[in-house]
């Protein structure tokens, strides 16, 4: 038998050799890279998952809200108003440091938006140099944005959400059967606590300086530059008349704090943008600005209730527009402003955080977050058509609700929504014919601001001899009223008596936009806006509203937000 020594028997235990270990390391290394990655996905999914949750959740929320408000519009408001707007913005922060030509120190607002609405797509590293690299401001996307502001008086209950200073009140045990109702992009604030006005910018309704959606820069507007980080507003504006005494009690008989204006100096008080309530600094008092108080504008947010009621209200208005037919009244209403909102629990005036009456006030409009598009669209019978669906005329504009001076034509409906003519253009002319009537659908269409519904990436909007049918996307009633070319009509200055086009630089109505909005050179420019104000005398307003919304995720865990769309028929 053959016994082994301890030195032959300890070279036959060999380890790993240096490349065994190094492709052992290498597998280990591969296996780990593969888990991360598998954790990664998985936590991506989750968080988006998570985000377009909470995206639907906050869409839920807002329909059940705004089918209740819309159900409740008052027959005979003294006003419903639209104001249409675009604001270029990026959608984060990685947005903002992706862009090439964007300058955030350029002093000129317009000069920043310009270069927000550029893109690089043949990575030349060179934007807005080709076809496609300049968005167009009629056309919405993830650098255009809608903020459009709605508002409108309605009747049934509502709940007070703001309450007295001294004591704190949080919010009062108060409802009403009367309130304005106001939609919109909130106004909120940046991160200084020197200013004692709630660290909001001064300077409404003043754009390029206050802390509006999209305005300044990052620096100066760092709670509201991007359109990820916008905030949906919805304020409430109870309506009481204060008794003979020039108070307003609630339930219990506590005398409540309220908007109300200096007769004379606010001709449209308490529901004019420069109306305001007082800060009282003793339970009782009747003073608009007490010793050691101050007044709050309507902007701020502190109080949700004011000194007028719907039918009062509408006398006022009708009196003030016969008295100034060439106001614009409108604009006084809100609609060159927004509402402040601190959703950020500090005071100011403090220097920290606070529970008290003023930052819980301040809090109450916000309705959803991260509210990137906010959309209006109206529909209603403001033309007659054809509607014989087996005459090639199927769908001709005939006729419009308003004569050449402006007075509104009731000839000129024919009791139906209006409605446009889908059908396969089988020979490409614009026109139906014949043989392609059995393809004809009709729909409803939908008036608004320039708008892109049919994804062609063009908007088509009225130009000499073109008919309505082939106007398929939102555009203005006036776009449509000019394809009737009905007699009398000069197509050059042609609108309805509520439609109002304006830049955001004129004071005065004037006819911008135009034909083809989505053209890069001769379009829609991005201070532009539409206005429709229906006031009381306005016999002939919209059947239905059409708003389309779309919530985003901050942290860009979604590749795109979530849209919602929601069609209200008025009372």
């Amino acid at each position: 038998m053959t016994t082994l020594s301890p030195t032959t028997r300890r070279t036959r235990r060999r380890g790993f050799t240096l490349v065994e270990l190094m492709i052992s390391i290498a597998l280990v290394l591969l296996l780990m890279i593969g888990v991360n990655q598998v954790f990664k996905m998985t936590t991506d999914a989750t968080g988006a998952g998570q985000a377009i949750s909470t995206a639907i959740r906050d869409g839920r929320a807002v329909q059940t809200t705004l089918n209740l408000d819309l159900a409740n519009v008052d027959s005979k408001s003294p006003f419903i108003l639209l104001r249409s707007s675009t604001t270029p913005a990026f959608r984060n922060r990685a947005d903002e440091l992706s862009d090439r030509d964007y300058n955030a120190g350029d002093p000129l607002l317009l000069n920043r938006q310009r270069a927000i609405l550029t893109v690089d797509l043949d990575g030349d590293n060179k934007e807005g140099q080709t076809l496609g690299e300049t968005i167009p401001p009629a056309l919405i996307s993830n650098r255009n944005h809608r903020t459009d502001i709605l508002s409108f008086f309605v009747r049934g209950l509502y709940r007070r959400q703001t309450g007295n200073s001294n004591p704190d009140v949080f919010v009062d045990d108060m409802t009403c059967r009367e309130a304005l109702i106001w939609y919109g992009h909130l106004w909120l604030p940046n991160n200084t606590t020197v200013d004692v006005n709630r660290y909001f910018v001064k300077t409404p309704p003043t754009v390029a300086n206050a802390t509006y959606p999209g305005a300044g820069t990052f620096s100066s507007n760092p709670n509201n530059f991007y359109s990820g980080q916008w905030s949906l507003g919805r304020v409430a504006m109870l309506l009481k008349a204060a008794d003979a005494t020039g108070a307003i009690n609630d339930g219990a008989g506590q005398p409540q704090q309220f908007v109300d204006g200096p007769a004379g100096t606010v001709p449209l008080a308490p529901l004019e943008a420069t109306s305001g309530a007082a800060d009282f600094t003793t339970s009782g008092s009747k003073s608009k600005i007490p010793p050691g108080g101050r007044a709050y504008g309507i902007h701020e947010s502190r109080y949700d209730l004011a000194n007028t009621s719907i039918d009062s209200y509408r006398e006022l208005l009708s009196g003030f527009i016969s008295a100034n037919p060439n106001l614009d009244w409108w604009s006084r209403m809100m609609l060159d402003a927004r509402f402040q909102c601190d959703p950020f629990l500090v005071d100011a005036s403090l220097g920290r955080r606070a529970l008290t009456s003023r930052t819980m006030a301040t809090q109450s409009p916000q309705l959803v977050n991260s509210c990137s598009h906010f959309i209006v669209e109206y529909a209603g019978d403001f033309v007659t058509q054809d509607s014989d669906p087996n005459l090639t005329t199927f769908g001709r504009v005939e006729d419009c609700c308003f004569t050449p001076a402006g007075a509104y034509n009731t000839a000129g409906q024919d009791g139906e929504i209006d409605f446009a003519v889908d059908f396969v253009d089988a020979n490409n002319n614009g026109i139906l014919d014949a043989a392609e009537l059995p393809t004809a659908r009709k729909r409803v269409r939908w008036y608004g601001l320039p708008r892109d519904t049919n994804g062609d990436g063009q908007i088509l909007g009225w130009k000499n001899g073109r008919i309505a049918n082939v106007m398929s996307d939102v555009v203005p009633l006036r776009d449509i009223a000019r394809g009737a070319q009905a007699p009398g009509f000069n197509v050059a200055t042609i609108r309805a008596p509520f439609e109002r086009f304006f830049n955001n630089a004129s004071t005065t109505s004037s006819l911008a936009f135009n034909d083809d909005y989505a053209s890069p050179t001769a379009g829609m420019q991005s201070n532009e806006f539409y206005t429709c104000a229906w006031g009381p005398n306005d016999s002939i307003r919209p059947r239905l509203i059409r708003i389309t919304m779309v919530i985003d995720d901050p942290a860009g865990r979604t590749g795109e937000g979530q849209t919602f769309e929601y069609v209200f028929q008025l009372p």
